[in-house]
């Protein structure tokens, strides 16, 4: 676990090195999901969001920073931490993706900022569904729009 920028390539501009992304509600729910490397399929999302999260506090409680990146042997992780949600990339490894990610959380911050929210949660619109149908185009043409730009 890494908790600041290293030597890493420069920001991610292609699909090729993402392999999923996810946008997590400080409790530990994952909101949305976009994964385009199969490996990351059939597993429960919400068990990759409290693994983040737990991270997350980790890191804030041991060093009060908080957690950026964990590298694996082929595969990295990079977190923004956000004021309404936490976005958690899959790369390969050593692909840089801050860029990216502020991207998307600032889109994220603006979709979720909505005033119809749940009780338990005021982050959290009321229609699940209307918040992923709301993200989804969002955070594709993030995505594809870097990619373009390469």
């Amino acid at each position: 676990m890494d908790t600041g920028d290293g030597n890493l390539r420069q920001d991610l501009m292609s699909t090729e090195s993402l392999k999923a992304l996810w946008i997590i509600d400080p409790t530990g729910m994952c909101l949305y999901r976009l994964v385009l490397d199969k490996r990351f399929l059939g597993y429960d999302q919400n068990l990759f969001a409290t693994f983040f999260v737990g991270m997350q506090t980790f890191a804030e409680c041991i060093c009060s920073e908080d957690a950026v990146h964990l590298d694996l042997n082929n595969i990295s992780f990079s977190l923004l931490k956000g004021p309404k949600a936490t976005v958690v990339a899959a790369t390969d490894r050593g692909v840089h993706v801050s860029q990216l990610l502020r991207k998307v959380s600032l889109a994220v911050d603006e979709i979720i900022s909505r005033p119809e929210t749940c009780a338990f949660n005021p982050f959290i619109p009321t229609d699940m569904l209307q918040l992923q149908d709301d993200l989804a185009p969002r955070i594709k043409s993030i995505i594809f729009e870097a990619e373009i730009a390469e």
